[in-house]
C-alpha cells in the first residue's frame, strides 16, 4: 500500500510544479516563431553553415568551393544583401513553434517509443510445428 500512495503524491507533486511554471492561457496559445534559412538555395547549393544574431541571419552556401552568402533581417525575414549570384530567396523561412506543452503527444510518444523498445514477439506457426513433428516420426 505504500507504493501507491508515494505516487500517487510524487503525481500530484509533479502536476502542481507543471501547473505554476505554466504561462498564462493567452500567451501559452500564441506561438513563438523566428526565421531561418532555407536548406538549399535557389540554384540547389545546399547551406552550409548559419549566423544569426540581433539584427541579422546569414545563411552560407559553397559553391564550387566558394562561399556565398544570403544576409536576411532577423525580425522581417527579408533579404539584406544578396552575395549568392542572386541565387538567395526573397524572403527566410518562417518557423513557428507552439509554446504549449501537448501532454497527450508526449504519452503517446512515450508508449510508441516503449514499444519499439520491446523485444517482438512471434506466435509460432502451427502447420510448421506439425511439420517438424511429422518428419521427426519419419525418421
Amino acid at each position: 500500500m505504500r507504493w501507491p500512495c508515494a505516487s500517487l503524491l510524487a503525481f500530484a507533486t509533479t502536476a502542481l510544479l507543471v501547473a505554476a511554471q505554466s504561462p498564462s492561457p493567452s500567451s501559452s496559445a500564441r506561438a513563438a516563431c523566428a526565421f531561418t534559412c532555407h536548406n538549399v538555395d535557389l540554384k540547389g547549393a545546399e547551406i552550409s553553415f548559419v549566423t544569426t544574431d540581433a539584427e541579422a541571419l546569414v545563411c552560407s552556401f559553397v559553391v564550387n568551393e566558394v562561399d556565398r552568402t544570403c544576409t536576411y533581417h532577423s525580425v522581417t525575414g527579408s533579404l539584406i544583401n544578396d552575395n549568392n549570384d542572386s541565387a538567395c530567396a526573397p524572403v527566410a523561412v518562417r518557423q513557428c513553434a507552439s509554446k504549449r506543452f501537448n501532454i497527450v503527444q508526449a504519452l503517446a510518444e512515450r508508449r510508441r517509443l516503449a514499444a519499439a523498445a520491446r523485444p517482438q514477439t512471434s506466435v509460432p506457426d502451427l502447420s510448421k510445428m506439425r511439420r517438424r513433428a511429422a518428419l521427426r516420426r519419419a525418421k
